[in-house]
């Protein structure tokens, strides 16, 4: 078997793309040998933090064409559950509720522990250990000030090279590296969404088939890549 550092998505020699968890690695195209990959982690953590139930059924049509309704939101798109195609660093302007969407996006990676966590909470080397755990469930820290910039900038050096995604929501005034990508998203808007009626989607099922799609290199949206 072949050691690798994080779990999330490895492809074999055969560019055959397995989905490595807590119990295992799973392949979206019914394939019976097992996973050639064996997840150690750098931290030392054994555990894995996300399982996505890859062989869930396809959704109801409506809520599958809602979710892709939404695909052209910045922050929907840097929390879906692909391993990341660039510096995967977002800096979100801290705005009213904006907590309980980032909870609800990341249902997508059915987190075991919260993905989602105040800035203050987690040590820099905390962020370190937690940024090469996955490269498919995004780090969202929320809540971060001026006072924590010079912290954000040594984790952001870290984050470049890490497979994990890693959104930071805080003050509107902070100057960040040309790394991070400042985005913005229309979800908070109750002119234009019912947070209730977003929270009711299935956003595990939406996640694991979202996935299932990209592994089997059937997702087409803004043509992620492989």
């Amino acid at each position: 078997m072949k050691v690798v550092g994080y779990y999330g998505i490895h492809f074999d020699e055969s560019r055959v793309a397995w989905l490595e968890q807590g119990r295992g690695g799973t392949n979206a195209i019914s394939l019976r040998e097992k996973s050639p990959f064996l997840v150690k982690l750098g931290s030392g953590r054994k555990h894995c933090n996300h399982q996505m139930p890859l062989a869930v059924p396809t959704p109801n049509d409506r809520h599958w064409d809602m979710f892709m309704s939404l695909l052209d939101d910045p922050l929907v798109r840097a929390m879906l559950p692909f391993p990341k195609k660039d510096a995967g660093l977002y800096y979100i302007a801290e705005r009213e509720r904006l907590v309980d969407f980032f909870v609800m996006l990341s249902r997508m990676t059915s987190p075991i522990y919260p993905a989602v966590v105040p800035f203050w909470t987690m040590e820099p080397q905390a962020v370190v250990h937690a940024l090469g755990e996955s490269n498919i469930q995004p780090l969202v820290l929320t809540g971060a000030k001026l006072a924590d910039l010079v912290v954000i900038r040594q984790v952001a050096t870290v984050a470049l090279h890490a497979p994990r995604k890693m959104i930071i929501s805080g003050v509107n005034e902070a100057v960040l590296s040309t790394a991070f990508q400042r985005i913005d998203t229309h979800l908070t808007e109750p002119s234009r969404y019912d947070f209730n009626e977003l929270n009711a989607l299935p956003w595990e099922i939406l996640g694991a088939v979202a996935l299932r799609k990209w592994m089997r290199g059937e997702w087409e949206y803004h043509q992620e890549p492989r």
